[in-house]
This record gives structure tokens, C-alpha cells and sequence, in this order.
């Protein structure tokens, strides 16, 4: 079978959606599908056509967070034109509202649609495109939501059916890999550095604890050089900044105790599986 995945998000930005349509790929072309990623971004993947970049993603504040998105029309042409190649045969549409290049796919395809729903929280732009919107979810052959939360969300804002399938992760990957090293017993977050994701929170409660201990703070974000500057790295609190997703892995190998103290908005956090995967 050969697919067309659908990201809105430039891939090159870490999030949860982006790494489900990585791995969900990665993991349908084990079983034998030919699979096509399209999403926003810029320059050249070298992936022998794998992966098709449609334009440049901008920063848009959503649910709390800033989204990576393509709001260019000629990027929605740009996927139109990729779901339409020959022998395609089903297309997978990530955040099926989210702007743009959905919208093209949705005019566009004429094989079955699979809409996968991710978020949770209120969403102004189901509102804003009301009858437009009702008619991108009737277009859909199948419905899905990564949560009982993100169904319910969804429900309730657009109406229709959803079947819950949760996110997924490579647990081999997670329970082989070589720990990062540790002095003391160690605390691990990981995040974008926002309101929302709590990271002041727990700043706060680790300057409390007096027992030894380190906090291993991974990410970056628009709360990093405030946060930063109320809590200077020191000996206890280590800021790692941006680190890859291999370096991330060791991370939470090496770490006793992973930390999410996000305070809304989430639907699932996918950072909570890959610590639990890494026995953290």
C-alpha cells in the first residue's frame, strides 16, 4: 500500500505530532508500505523522496504553545499535488483543522482520508471555520484521536464518531540504550520551555529539596532566559538546552526520575511513555 502522511508541523521543530508521523512511517514502511511524509520546512532531506517539504513553516500561538505551521496557499497546492500522484492510496492527515496543507489534501484527494486528532483544550479556529470545518470531518473515512481526551475534544467541538489510538514509541530503542552518567540521584525534564509545560513549577520544588540530588533540564523555549536567570546553573541544576533525540534517550536511560509538571492543554505526552520506556 503506498500512503501519503500528512504533517502540519515542520518536522525539524521536536513535538509530540511530529514524532508520531516519524515513527508511525518509519513503522508502516517496516511492514511493507511505501510511505511519503509531506510536511512544511526548508532545504533539502536527501531521503530518496521520502520525505516532500512544502514551504516554510511560521510560528502561530495555539492552545497555549507556538505551532510551526505552513499558512501558505501555494504550500496547500504544493501537498494537493503530492496526494494526487499516482498509486496513492490512502492519505493520513495529522491535526486535520490545522492550517494549511491539510486543506489542500482534503480538496484534493479523492482515496480514502484517515484524520488523526491530537489535541485537547479549546480551539477558536473550529469555531471560526464552523460549516467549513464539519465538512473537512465528513470528508474523513476514518476518525481518530490519540486520547479519550483529544476524542472528547473533538467530539464536542465538530461532532462524528472517533476511535482512540494511542500514540506509540519504539520501547526496544528505550530499554537497550547506554545511560548518560550520574553523580547523585538524578531528576530529568523534558519540554518546551512555556507556561503550560510547568517547568517554573518544579524549579521551585527542586530549590526546596535539601537532600542531594541534580535536575537535568533538556529544551528550549520563550520562558528559557527568564527561567534561567531566576535559577542559575549550578552544580544541582545543569540546563542542557536544544540536545537530540539520541541524546534525549541516554537522558532518560541515565535519570532516576522524569518530571512532566505540565499544567493543561496536554492529550496525551508522549515524553511520559519514552520515561517510562527507559525505566526511568
Amino acid at each position: 500500500m503506498r500512503i501519503a502522511m500528512v504533517s502540519p508541523y515542520d518536522l525539524s521543530v521536536p513535538g509530540g505530532v511530529q514524532g508520531q508521523v516519524s515513527g508511525l512511517s518509519e513503522a508502516l514502511r517496516d511492514l511493507g508500505h511505501e510511505v511519503v511524509v509531506v510536511a512544511p520546512g526548508k532545504g533539502a532531506v536527501g531521503d530518496g523522496g521520502r520525505t516532500v517539504l512544502v514551504g516554510r513553516a511560521v510560528g502561530v500561538r495555539a492552545n497555549g504553545s507556538v505551532a510551526p505551521v505552513s499558512i501558505s496557499p501555494g504550500a496547500a497546492a504544493r501537498a494537493a499535488r503530492v496526494v494526487r500522484r499516482p498509486g496513492i492510496d490512502v492519505v493520513h492527515l495529522h491535526e486535520p483543522l490545522a492550517p494549511v496543507l491539510n486543506y489542500g489534501c482534503l480538496l484534493a484527494a479523492r482515496q480514502p482520508i484517515v484524520g488523526t486528532f491530537h489535541r485537547n483544550g479549546p480551539s477558536a479556529l473550529y469555531r471560526v471555520l464552523g460549516p467549513l470545518a464539519r465538512w473537512a470531518v465528513g470528508r474523513l473515512a476514518v476518525r481518530c484521536a490519540v486520547s479519550e481526551a483529544a476524542r472528547d475534544n473533538a467530539a464536542s467541538s465538530l461532532g462524528g464518531d472517533y476511535e482512540v489510538l494511542f500514540n506509540g514509541i519504539d520501547v526496544e530503542r528505550f530499554a537497550t540504550d547506554a545511560p548518560t552518567p550520574t553523580t547523585a540521584p538524578t531528576v530529568l525534564f523534558v519540554g518546551r520551555h512555556e507556561p503550560r509545560k510547568g517547568l517554573a513549577v518544579l524549579l521551585e520544588a527542586f530549590e526546596s529539596l535539601r537532600r542531594p540530588a541534580v535536575l537535568w533540564v533538556a529544551g528550549e523555549g520563550p520562558a528559557t532566559a527568564e527561567l534561567r536567570r531566576r535559577h542559575p546553573a549550578s552544580a544541582r541544576l545543569q540546563w542542557l538546552g536544544a540536545i537530540s533525540d539520541d541524546q534525549k534517550v541516554a537522558r532518560m536511560v541515565g535519570a532516576d526520575v522524569f518530571c512532566a509538571p505540565s499544567l493543561g492543554g496536554e492529550s496525551f505526552g508522549m515524553v511520559l511513555l519514552e520515561a517510562m520506556a527507559a525505566g526511568c
